[in-house]
Order: C-alpha cells, then sequence, then structure tokens
C-alpha cells in the first residue's frame, strides 16, 4: 500500500511540474519572464545553456512556443524533451558570450545576452597541493573577489562517490584560502582520487524584458582538479 501511494504522489509531483500553456493560446499582450542560465564549465570548454518562459512572473505558467515562436541562442533552435517540452537547452564547444533570442508569435523580438566577461575567472592557486589527506586539506584559489550578487561553491568528492563535502563562499567569507577538516573528509575513501570542484555563481538582470514582466540571466563558471586521496 505505501509503494502504490508513492507512486500516485510522484505522478502528481510530475503531472504539476508539467503544467504549462500553448503560445499560441496566449494574447499578444501577455508579458513573458524570461528566465536564463549559462553554464561555463572552464576545464571541458563546453557551455550549457537553458531558457524557460512563464506567464506574467516567476510563479506563472510554463510557456511553450509554437506556431513561429521560438528562441535560439547564439542563432542555434533550442533542444526539448517530451518530458519538458517548455524546457530549453542547448549544447556549445568553447567559451564564449551567449546571445538569447526570443520571439513571440506576435512577431516582437527579445534579445538577452550572457557574456563571459559578466562572471569572474576562477583558478586553482599554484601552490595547489600534489595529494590530499584525510586528516585535512586545503588549497588557495585565484579570482577577483565575490561581489554580492555571487556566491562560490567548493565541493569535495571521492571518484568512486564513496563521500562528498561542500563549503559555500559568499562576498563577507570569501577568503583565497578553502579549507577541510578531518570531519568534512571523514566519508572520503581514502586510495581514491579526490576530486575538486569549484563553482561560481552570479546572477544578472535581463537587457530586454518583456512589457511589465521581469526575468535574470544565472550564470555558473565552474573548474575542477583530481588528486590522489591519502589516508
Amino acid at each position: 500500500m505505501k509503494q502504490f501511494i508513492l507512486l500516485i504522489s510522484s505522478l502528481s509531483i510530475l503531472t504539476l511540474g508539467c503544467k504549462k500553456v500553448d503560445s499560441n493560446d496566449l494574447k499578444d499582450t501577455v508579458p513573458y519572464y524570461q528566465s536564463y542560465g549559462v553554464y561555463f564549465d572552464k576545464d571541458a570548454g563546453t557551455i550549457e545553456a537553458s531558457a524557460v518562459f512563464r506567464v506574467r512572473d516567476v510563479n506563472g505558467t510554463k510557456v511553450e512556443l509554437s506556431n513561429g515562436a521560438g528562441v535560439t541562442a547564439n542563432g542555434v533552435a533550442a533542444s526539448t524533451n517530451f518530458i519538458l517540452p517548455s524546457d530549453y537547452f542547448w549544447n556549445m564547444i568553447g567559451l564564449k558570450d551567449v546571445e538569447f533570442v526570443l520571439t513571440k508569435n506576435s512577431g516582437n523580438v527579445l534579445t538577452n545576452r550572457a557574456k563571459l566577461s559578466d562572471i569572474s575567472n576562477i583558478s586553482f592557486a599554484n601552490t595547489f597541493p600534489a595529494s590530499a589527506s584525510k586528516s585535512g586539506f586545503s588549497f588557495g584559489w585565484v579570482g577577483d573577489p565575490l561581489t554580492g550578487n555571487e556566491t562560490m561553491v567548493v565541493t569535495i568528492s571521492t571518484i568512486d562517490s564513496a563521500g562528498t563535502a561542500s563549503k559555500a563562499l559568499d562576498a563577507s567569507n570569501s577568503a583565497t584560502t578553502v579549507s577541510f577538516s578531518a570531519t568534512d573528509m571523514q566519508y572520503m575513501k581514502a586510495g581514491n582520487n579526490l576530486t575538486v570542484e569549484m563553482t561560481r555563481y552570479k546572477s544578472i538582470p535581463l537587457q530586454m524584458a518583456d512589457g511589465t514582466a521581469t526575468g535574470s540571466i544565472a550564470l555558473r563558471y565552474r573548474t575542477t582538479k583530481t588528486i590522489p586521496l591519502n589516508p
């Protein structure tokens, strides 16, 4: 019986998450809340971009673009999937600026850009250790200080996913040295490689809003290192 209840509950959540409206069924005067995301992966040299549109505000119903409406990123049409047809995404090679162009059924065109320079580069310091120990681990990072609308999350994990730990840095504690204690590392498995990941997060405003609706562009910049983990 419990399994049946959980199944129904999961299906209900999925149904609610997929609630959407066709853009062709909306009046031309209905504004779209625009949510864009750009994920720069420094080491892979790739970008994952995304776009979601909602009716009027952040809590509005998702809009599925159809009948001449659409969105591109750097001139490329978006991909979707059958589960979430109103979520748009792109995978790009190379770290570069991203230009989103939304065309509504009315013919109105809205252009918003995420520049690589909008979020600071981050790097591991040259003094990064050649290995880590379960008794504790510290390293330095290099980059512009975090601002009030930024945060950075540093995650460590063993390569076999035996354990993870993370520390969030914000503008008030953005020291250039990050330390993980023995307690932080208690679930890491010695003898495997340790992956260290730094991801910087920032939100910037739209350049072109749709009427009274607002929106945002969420940026992420990620870099990683892998080193041996000793007892």
